[in-house]
């Protein structure tokens, strides 16, 4: 048990030490944090958290692509993708991103952060759990195995990217997933009390 408490401690700092990870973060592109949770504490508090890439091995990112859902409730989720401009569309998932070669691409923050969108929702209820995956594009040709991202000139080529943790059948980021599991444990040790 203490080792499975020291290795979620130190998940977020090993994400600082890899490249072409696609992550889910919350404060700003030049200050980032990496939870894999986050918790609401009212009933239909809005949310936003941020998709990016962190340490781009190519530099830069001139396109990208991948698949995100959800899965549990969130009131009128929205996708906040700058890249779309006015293509509304754009902004749903799946997503393939056509940004341009320099000098249209998307360089690194001070922190080595590419920002790629927000999402946001209202959450109804602090026991809500709503749970963030990560996948390839169906039918993709460039990527079909994982999401990835084209370098910021075309003599770049092409990246793969990878998760700090989840993927496609395992979350990779949640809201309020600790609360719950902890107010059930809480709630099977009453229960327990009483038998």
């Amino acid at each position: 048990m203490k080792f499975l408490f020291v290795f979620i401690l130190i998940l977020p700092s090993l994400a600082v030490a890899q490249s072409d990870l696609l992550v889910f973060f919350t404060g700003t592109d030049l200050a980032p944090e990496y939870p894999t949770e986050v918790f609401t504490s009212i009933p239909f508090e809005w949310i936003t958290i941020h998709l990016g890439i962190l340490n781009p091995s190519l530099g830069g990112v001139s396109g990208w692509e991948c698949d995100t859902w959800t899965e549990g409730l969130a009131l009128a989720p929205l996708w906040s993708i700058p890249s779309c401009g006015i293509i509304p569309e754009c902004s749903m998932p799946p997503f393939q991103i056509d940004i341009g070669f320099d000098p249209n691409s998307l360089e690194p923050s001070s922190a080595g952060l590419v920002y790629l969108g927000s999402w946001t929702a209202g959450i109804p209820f602090p026991t809500e759990v709503v749970s963030f995956h990560i996948g390839p594009v169906p039918g993709s040709v460039s990527f079909p195995d994982s999401p990835g991202y084209a370098g910021p000139t075309p003599e770049s080529g092409l990246a793969s990217l990878t998760t700090i943790q989840g993927g496609a059948s395992i979350p990779v980021f949640s809201i309020n997933q600790e609360t719950v599991e902890q107010n059930n444990a809480s709630w099977s040790a009453v229960k327990a009390l009483y038998r």
